[in-house]
């Protein structure tokens, strides 16, 4: 009755679209959101219930109590209704909350279960955390769209980050992969790895940030990293390594082993030397390989696979990656 009552307030305010309403709630707060369903509220289009529920310590049995009830609700209801539920909730247990959804749907209930798995410590809390949005989000909006609601994004600034896809650059506990920090990168990377999740890394030419917690970390990583100069792109979020070059470069191919010097084709005095020093450089870091033997190696700026191949075209035209970072990426012929 008072959540219909704060409804029938807000519905005379003159910015207030009265005829499309959908209620939301958590915990007790999402019980409460059930209950209002069998008021049949005159605009109310849909229900949300997130670990909808409650244990009232006064309750001989508390478990049946809300079984028997969610039949009630359910019986009394015509507004559609969506269920969020995860399986290490440390308020209503698993089968609870099944037993619970299948009673209120089995006396007439028009409902939605949407059973998410584990997350975190407690599915319980899973508004609290910016990271669960992936698991409800897309689902409520589906759920909105159904029921006639607007259900588009307007202000994605509003909304953290999307995650990147996985890279593959570089297995996630590998600390000699990250590039541009050189010497101090593997300590520096190990903090992260330490760090609790929600978490991001971001690396630029001039320095890296990292963020760990909040409403979002990839966006306060990049903003961290970009105090030290531009160029900055995140490269781990949680346990996934995400890092992409400016421009990508070729596959490995197994031409030969990176430290074989005598494999690489065609290569002058000039070119052995830069090779050599292309060895010793840190990462990222790019070697480029002209028709006569000549080459040239670059870790220099935020995208050394662009520099070096266009440093090498100028020079001596017709040039091709032989090395990034530490791969060899040679398609051509071996050596004679």
């Amino acid at each position: 009755n008072d959540i219909s009552a704060v409804i029938g307030y807000m519905k005379q305010q003159p910015d207030i679209d009265g005829s499309r309403i959908v209620v939301a709630g958590q915990s007790f707060g999402g019980w409460n959101t059930l209950a209002l369903g069998t008021l049949d509220v005159p605009g109310v289009k849909g229900l949300m219930s997130f670990a909808g529920g409650m244990q009232e310590v006064g309750c001989t049995d508390p478990d049946s109590a809300l079984v028997t009830a969610a039949a009630i609700l359910g019986k009394q209801t015509k507004t559609p209704s969506i269920w969020f539920f995860g399986d290490n909730d440390q308020v209503l247990n698993t089968s609870l909350w099944h037993t619970m959804y299948d009673r209120y749907v089995a006396a007439g209930g028009p409902a939605e279960l949407v059973a998410y798995g584990s997350f975190g410590a407690d599915a319980h809390q899973i508004l609290s955390y910016p990271e669960a949005l992936g698991l409800w989000v897309p689902k409520a909006d589906a759920f909105l769209a159904r029921v006639g609601l607007p259900h588009t994004e307007i202000y994605p600034e509003y909304m953290p980050m999307p995650v990147p896809p996985p890279s593959h650059y570089a297995d996630l506990n590998d600390t000699q992969a990250l590039p541009y920090l050189g010497e101090q990168g593997p300590a520096y990377y190990r903090k992260f790895l330490d760090k609790p999740l929600p978490r991001a890394l971001a690396i630029g030419p001039n320095g890296a940030g990292a963020s760990a917690g909040g409403f979002d970390p990839l966006a306060q990583a990049l903003k961290r990293c970009g105090e030290h100069g531009p160029g900055c792109r995140l490269y781990a979020v949680d346990n996934t390594v995400v890092w992409v070059r400016p421009t990508p470069a070729p596959k490995a191919t197994h031409f030969a082993a990176l430290t074989d010097v005598a494999a690489v084709p065609r290569l002058n005095a000039a070119g052995r030397s830069a090779y050599a020093q292309f060895l010793q450089m840190p990462l990222p870091r790019a070697f480029a390989l002209a028709p006569d033997g000549s080459a040239v190696a670059s870790s220099r700026g935020a995208d050394p696979v662009a520099y070096a191949l266009e440093h090498c075209r100028q020079l001596y035209h017709r040039c091709q990656l032989y090395a990034v970072d530490g791969d060899v990426v040679w398609s051509g012929k071996r050596a004679n």
